[in-house]
């Protein structure tokens, strides 16, 4: 899979769930759910080449008259912190569904927390 698909997935992911609010929190931390995991399996269609010690790049030609480019370029560190952040998002979310009722919009709730992590590193909390 592409890395820029794999970066863009979880931003393209984070629209669904203020999208899909009326249809309910099981909805809502599926699509969520989906997404983050899609974007871990899309990171493990990479692992052979990194195991193998080689860089994996992906580049576009942004302005080619001037010379700036855009690349994206994937190691064995940034596949391991890429995993852990895909890993813990897919399960946390998945974890998180069946926890009990608030009033408050889960769409709302799964959007944000797609986006930006609790600041003590929880992900469950609805208050």
């Amino acid at each position: 899979m592409s890395l820029f698909f794999i970066v863009l997935l979880p931003f393209l992911g984070a629209l669904l769930p203020g999208l899909m609010n009326s249809a309910g929190r099981a909805a809502v931390a599926g699509v969520t759910f989906t997404v983050s995991l899609a974007a871990f399996v899309g990171l493990l269609t990479n692992l052979p080449t990194v195991l193998a010690g080689e860089v994996v790049t992906a580049r576009i030609d942004w302005m080619p008259l001037l010379g700036l480019n855009f690349t994206l370029m994937l190691d064995s560190l940034g596949f391991f912190f890429a995993m852990l952040i895909f890993g813990h998002r897919a399960f946390g979310h998945r974890l998180c569904a069946p926890l009990p009722q608030s009033r408050r919009q889960y769409g709302r709730i799964f959007h944000l927390s797609a986006l930006v992590p609790r600041r003590d590193g929880g992900d469950c909390s609805f208050r």
